[in-house]
């Protein structure tokens, strides 16, 4: 399994919570609204992919993306951290 470069941990997080409050969502959709450049955003998601936190599949050449199990955990987690921040 490929690890996830910590490197872009910020993205990953933001992805994850996008994907959390958006399922079945497009790739491109997640690039404008993060504004993240759509290779970026699915650079990240092939990665995330990876490490078994979204899973994607393909509509013609559309990348829609979905979390798991352990992806909906996170990004719970994500929302609820990004949400305390807020207050």
């Amino acid at each position: 399994m490929k690890t996830i470069n910590l490197k872009h941990m910020p993205d990953y997080l933001r992805v994850l919570g996008f994907v959390y409050e958006n399922p079945n969502i497009i790739v491109m959709v997640i690039s404008n609204k993060l504004q993240i450049t759509y290779s970026h955003v699915s650079k990240l998601v092939s990665e995330l992919a990876n490490a078994k936190l979204i899973t994607f599949e393909y509509t013609g050449r559309v990348k829609r993306t979905n979390l798991t199990d352990k992806g909906k955990q996170v990004g719970e987690a994500v929302v609820y951290l990004m949400q305390a921040l807020e207050e």
